[in-house]
């Protein structure tokens, strides 16, 4: 176990000292209406089971599950428990929630984020307030409706779903190679292992000469070769990409000129056999870069040169040059990445939360 992922281990179990336990459902209180500090307990059922997945139906989880799956016509639709052997247990369901620090398995460090419904959680307790902004960026599952993990939608979502087979894939944020793991009858996930990180320089005799771990690389599923089957089927490759302020993807394979990839389209490559298929989604590997203008420094109009900008090749600086000042903001996942003591910092945090907590569970 990596030092990081030891310390996520730690949130994760501090989350369950903090209420995040099946044993304290029955001791929810709600202060949706009361004064604060005089909240009475929840009289309704606080689970149950919507269309066969058994949810969380508490005030502020039905609103963030709605909001983060875009599920706004079921009434219920609650943050999806994790069910063992019939069981509910005190996570959310490995499937419907890959990637949150409450799931029951946690994966590495750079693919976990406290996420949105983790915080709606400790919200409904009654027992905390809770800052949203501190929330990690979390995709897994986003806008795909309520039928996310259906049968069906395993089937067709290979954005986040996968089939099993040999060669290696791509985990569904881009950063990694892994291998299509069975969760149940009808739904496989990408995970990783230790080595698959697209973004760290590796030296690895086995690794496809095509390939380059590196800051700027990401998994890209592709079947290139110098010479060979232009239908050979598709693997995991780890290649150099870039992005623009207007999200734009360009791909790059060894000394290759750069070539735009569109989103959710294949692309060839001059000189080499087969294709690179492109990622479906852009907020995994080209978030949004926030630009803050500072308008004291902002010239008047018809004096402003024309922008300009500067590609980088590193996933998470963008230069913009700009008669303006621009301040570039990376998005929290972004951060996550860039940070070696992400988890540590948190678990630093949640360590003064518990010490200065006094628990009403009566």
């Amino acid at each position: 176990m990596t030092q990081e992922k030891g310390y996520m281990s730690v949130v994760h179990e501090l989350f369950h000292a903090l209420g995040f336990s099946k044993g304290l459902f029955d001791k929810f209180r709600d202060c949706s209406h009361s004064v604060e500090g005089n909240c009475p307990r929840r009289m309704s059922r606080v689970v149950r089971e919507i269309y066969g997945v058994t949810r969380l139906v508490t005030s502020s989880v039905i609103r963030h599950a709605q909001e983060h799956f875009g599920c706004l016509t079921e009434e219920r639709f609650g943050g999806p428990l994790h069910v063992e052997n019939g069981v509910v247990s005190s996570h959310w369901s490995q499937k419907l929630m890959y990637g949150s620090i409450m799931a029951p398995k946690l994966g590495m460090a750079h693919q976990t984020v406290v996420d949105p419904l983790t915080l709606a959680f400790f919200e409904d307790t009654g027992w905390y307030k809770v800052d949203y902004d501190q929330a990690g960026q979390y995709l897994w599952g986003k806008d795909t409706g309520c039928k996310f993990g259906f049968h069906e939608s395993c089937q067709r979502d290979s954005r986040f779903f996968c089939k099993t087979g040999n060669g290696k894939s791509c985990h569904y944020l881009h950063k990694d190679k892994g291998h299509c793991k069975t969760v149940d009858r009808y739904c496989g996930m990408v995970e990783s292992d230790q080595g698959d990180q697209c973004f760290l320089p590796i030296t690895n005799t086995k690794v496809s000469g095509l390939e380059k771990y590196s800051q700027s690389s990401l998994c890209f599923m592709s079947n290139l070769t110098m010479s060979g089957n232009d239908f050979a089927p598709l693997e995991g490759m780890c290649l150099q990409h870039r992005c623009d302020v207007k999200q734009t993807l360009e791909v790059k394979v060894e000394s290759s000129a750069w070539i735009v990839c569109p989103y959710g389209h294949t692309i060839n490559v001059p000189g080499y056999h087969g294709y690179v298929k492109c990622p479906d989604s852009k907020e995994a590997v080209c978030p949004l870069v926030e630009e803050t203008v500072d308008m004291t420094t902002v010239k008047d109009s018809t004096t402003m040169t024309p922008e300009t900008t500067t590609w980088t090749e590193t996933s998470s600086v963008i230069n913009v040059s700009h008669i303006s000042t621009i301040h570039i903001q990376t998005t929290k996942q972004e951060k996550a990445l860039s940070s070696g003591c992400t988890w540590k910092s948190q678990l630093h945090t949640f360590i003064i939360i518990l010490h200065s907590t006094v628990f009403m569970f009566w």
